[in-house]
């Protein structure tokens, strides 16, 4: 069984993998990351960068809700803290050490062998699948599951002067990105973009070392998400049977339930965290033009309340704009010009910033054709008898049947299935953890259930 990715979708996947099959399976987890479990999201090791879910909504077991929040006052010798927002990194070396546990737990039936290498490109053989690494070495397997992740950051919106220069921060989340940035501890930072990966960012660059440096956030809004509320609310869970088929009427009941979730339980985020066991079957009812509309139009309203920010994140933001080190606006970039230890930067509100740095921070480009990754291009090729792979709405990812691939003739016959960012464009609400845990549960149950072992696949 091969797994492209070694992030949460990953790990995940070859969890449920380990604890769904008493028959001999052998994975085979291609990802260049040294550890499986941390991937992009979780590797880094700033302390001041939090998930944006409390410890109650992480367990990577479906089944077992209080894991994590066992595990982590296990860890720390402290009381257990359902509504704790803890450090991304943390959460990393959890998903590591479950996965460990998992394996363990299998014995000799199972083993896993971690390829740190990137996936190219992928053939459909009468055995199950060939895959083609980017050093030309090849893998077999039964069976193929894609969880890589979300595309890295569009810098499209940045002028050729600005993506040419070495002050130019493209993808934050790179290994090291920040680092050059910290290092530095003088001259002022541009941030494009003003969501979590802003609040991120702007924690690390504009820490206590660097107390002289301002840092300037932009975006089309210049809206920040709202904050998590200061204690745990219980989702208020809509009925949505008769909330129509069309864009308009979705969206005037969703205003609806949030006014009455505020109404009865004095806090609007009930009701947001109640729609979220909804989105997936109201996302299922819009027409195409319907769902590229709501991306035009609401997608960034929704992703406000929706991807919230932590309290304690909430707060050292506030202090920095109080501080004055922190200030937020609603501009695009429009100039750029190079300086000796920087950049000039000419913003649609008729400002000019001279600044040592510009981190883009505008999130993953949603379009997956233009990722630039070989196998996403790979699964897209024509080919004898058609492309592989589809993509869904807007680019979105894939089309799939329940997470099985669907190629270009709408059929399901490679034994490949992918789950998270991946099926965003059929299912919308398909990146965290709560949702991406449920998808590998049950991938994991169908390629478990579709043979009676899984065998010993060739490396």
């Amino acid at each position: 069984m091969l797994i492209v990715g070694g992030g949460a979708a990953g790990t995940l996947t070859a969890i449920h993998l380990l604890a769904s099959t008493t028959d001999p399976i052998d994975l085979v987890l291609v990802d260049p990351a040294e550890v499986p479990g941390r991937g992009t999201a979780f590797s880094t090791e700033d302390s001041l960068h939090l998930l944006n879910v409390p410890a109650s909504g992480m367990t990577a077991l479906p089944d077992d809700p209080g894991h994590f929040v066992r595990w982590r006052a296990l860890t720390t010798g402290t009381a257990e803290q359902p509504y704790e927002f803890v450090p991304r990194g943390v959460w990393g070396r959890y998903l590591s050490q479950t996965l460990r546990d998992e394996l363990s737990a299998a014995g000799s039936r199972a083993t896993l062998t971690h390829v740190r290498r990137r996936a190219r490109a992928v053939d459909v053989t009468g055995a199950g699948v060939r895959l083609t690494l980017d050093d030309g070495e090849t893998l077999a397997g039964d069976a193929l599951v894609i969880g890589t992740g979300l595309p890295a950051p569009s810098v499209a919106w940045a002028p050729e002067a600005m993506q040419a220069s070495d002050r130019f921060v493209a993808d934050p989340w790179s290994p090291g990105a920040l680092d050059r940035v910290t290092a530095e501890r003088c001259g002022d930072v541009l941030v494009v973009g003003t969501g979590l990966t802003m609040v991120d960012v702007a924690s690390t660059v504009a820490a206590e070392a660097c107390h002289d440096r301002l840092v300037h956030a932009i975006s089309r809004s210049g809206r920040l998400p709202h904050r998590h509320a200061p204690e745990a609310v219980d989702p208020a869970v809509p009925d949505v049977t008769d909330w129509g088929h069309d864009l308009t009427s979705i969206v005037d009941r969703t205003r609806e339930h949030l006014r009455d979730a505020e109404a009865a339980t004095g806090d609007w985020r009930s009701g947001v965290d109640g729609l979220r066991h909804r989105v997936q079957d109201l996302w299922g009812r819009l027409s195409e033009d319907d769902r590229r509309e709501f991306l035009r139009s609401h997608a960034g309203e929704w992703n406000r309340v929706r991807h919230r920010i932590p309290a304690p994140s909430a707060e050292r933001i506030a202090e920095l704009r109080r501080q004055g080190r922190l200030t937020i606006g609603a501009a695009r970039v429009t100039e750029t010009r190079a300086l000796p230890r920087g950049l000039r930067v000419w913003l649609s509100d008729g400002t000019v910033r001279d600044v040592a740095w510009v981190v883009n921070a505008t999130g993953p480009d949603s379009d997956v054709r233009r990722s630039g990754d070989p196998l996403v291009a790979d699964l897209l090729r024509p080919r004898d008898g058609g492309a592989l792979a589809v993509c869904a709405t807007a680019g979105m990812g894939f089309r799939t049947r329940d997470g099985r691939l669907l190629d270009s003739r709408g059929h399901a016959p490679a034994p490949i299935w992918v789950l998270g960012a991946l099926r965003r464009g059929e299912l919308w609400e398909s990146t965290a953890v709560p949702e991406i845990r449920v998808q590998a549960a049950a991938i994991a149950r169908e390629v478990a259930s579709g043979a009676t072992a899984l065998s010993r696949s060739a490396v």
